[in-house]
């Protein structure tokens, strides 16, 4: 049983020899590694080039001009001629031997997909970062696949998965949100999901990322686009998954992230949208056990109530204030 671990490459000279060689390091029996140049400027395919020189049968460099990690993934799996597919971004790594844990449990080859965990990892810290915390070891639901991290790397992927009911590939339409469309679209497709609760990745939160650079950037609202996307492509499946994911990351994720630039109109638009397609989330099932803080801001959003949230975050930093000592 091969598995292809799939690695799109752009600029990323600083981290991606720690990536290349944390997964060769991880003792895998039938494996490749397809790298996809996406056009890089900098030292990148002078590193992929050494590394294939040194494991010619393992690793394959793909070229092309830059297009985004999308195209890029997209060509990775084109190539991939893996039982098993997997994704792992080049500024990430991999912990020790994990990968070979995970190649025990697809060997018996009765699992369409197998989810696990990672490690949120930034200059100081290394935190755990679980791919759902409400589920437990072994075979889960679909709807419980639905409600977990939609990230493409915390998971192996059977390649027959994607040629189903026409390709499933990555939307190069959007730059944001796009492995929630690929990830969560594989759902009514698959049989059997099995869940490994152990750190595999270790998921860098570099400076430089596109979700943590400074200042206001237009596409996160592409996250609306991905959640339309994702339920064309479910065609009415998993209602209450799907109006879940509204809640979390448009509702939530995104009011919040425009509220901080004072995109009150956008964040009106939110709201509207919100009752017209989902005007009973409130009694959601998965939303009613999110959490107080969480229904807190929605509602507020929901209900355009921008004095209150100001004078919530006030008292709030009035009560963090250190008292005086004398």
């Amino acid at each position: 049983m091969k598995v292809s671990i799939i690695v799109p490459v752009y600029n990323v000279e600083k981290y991606l020899e720690r990536c290349l060689t944390s997964i060769i390091e991880q003792n895998l029996k039938d494996y490749e590694i397809v790298i996809v140049n996406d056009g890089s400027t900098d030292g990148s395919l002078q590193i992929i080039q050494q590394y294939q020189e040194k494991f010619p049968t393992i690793i394959r460099c793909l070229q092309k001009e830059n297009g985004g990690i999308s195209s890029a993934r997209n060509m990775g799996l084109e190539a991939a001629i893996g039982e098993y597919i997997t994704f792992l971004d080049s500024d990430d790594y991999l912990e020790k031997d994990s990968y070979a844990k995970i190649e025990k449990i697809a060997e018996k080859g009765k699992y369409d997909i197998i989810l696990f965990d990672a490690y949120k990892v930034q200059e100081q810290t290394k935190e755990y970062y679980p791919a759902n915390p409400k589920i437990k070891q072994g075979e889960i639901t679909k709807e419980e696949y639905m409600l977990s991290l939609p990230c493409v790397w915390n998971k192996w992927i059977k390649k027959e998965c994607f040629e189903k009911n026409g390709k499933l590939r990555f939307s190069t339409a959007v730059t944001i949100g796009e492995d929630i469309t690929a990830m969560l679209s594989l759902a009514p497709i698959v049989e059997k999901i099995y869940y490994l609760p152990i750190p595999v990745v270790c998921y860098v939160q570099t400076p430089g990322s596109l979700m943590r650079k400074k200042g206001y950037q237009e596409r996160r609202k592409q996250v609306i686009q991905a959640l339309q996307e994702l339920e064309n492509n479910l065609q009415g499946k998993y209602t209450q998954e799907i109006e879940y994911l509204y809640y979390e990351h448009v509702l939530v994720e995104l009011s919040l992230y425009l509220y901080q630039y004072e995109h009150y109109t956008e964040i009106n638009q939110i709201a509207d949208f919100m009752k017209c397609h989902f005007p009973n989330w409130k009694k959601n099932q998965y939303i009613q056990k999110a959490g107080k803080k969480k229904m807190l801001y929605a509602s507020l959003f929901y209900y355009k109530k921008y004095s209150m949230l100001q004078k919530m975050q006030k008292l709030k930093h009035i009560f963090r204030r250190k008292p005086n000592v004398k």
